[in-house]
């Protein structure tokens, strides 16, 4: 799950907002940074205002995600690792691959590790599967307010 920390997610955001830029696509990669930011903001103050415990100690299983724990919120609700995995997923998968093969193959493996990442946090027992649910959630509204900031290429 470290895919899905802050700390990587920030240079992800990064290099796609700096890809679709240099790819003439600027107001895209603006709203991609204002979403990105936006959802994080929204998730820390659910994650403060909702109460919706998370997953028990005991059922938690030891990850080397050494970093994941450092800050710590009253609530879990809802995962920013699956918020983040799907908001990135899906703006990479707006960039255009140079290979044909690439293009058919990339929204399946980005699809791929978003559903892996919801997986391994349930598996994991850092969340349950509703705060899971919850970030593709928030997801889906980021990149609903992208598709509406600028068309992705080839829609």
């Amino acid at each position: 799950t470290i895919a899905g920390n802050v700390e990587v997610t920030v240079v992800l955001a990064v290099l796609i907002a700096v890809a679709l830029a240099r790819r003439g696509r600027t107001q895209l990669s603006v709203a991609l940074w204002a979403v990105f930011i936006g959802g994080l903001a929204v998730e820390w103050i659910v994650k403060h205002w909702l109460p919706h415990p998370g997953v028990p100690e005991s059922l938690r299983r030891p990850g080397v995600n050494i970093l994941h724990y450092l800050v710590r919120t009253p609530y879990s609700y809802p995962s920013g690792h699956a918020f983040r995995t799907m908001l990135l997923a899906t703006a990479a998968s707006w960039l255009r691959a140079k290979t044909s093969r690439w293009k058919r193959l990339l929204p399946y493996v980005l699809g791929a590790a978003v559903a892996l990442m919801g997986v391994a946090l349930v598996y994991l027992g850092d969340h349950w599967a509703s705060e899971v649910i919850g970030g593709y959630l928030l997801a889906v509204l980021g990149i609903t307010l992208l598709v509406l900031t600028g068309r992705p290429p080839g829609s």
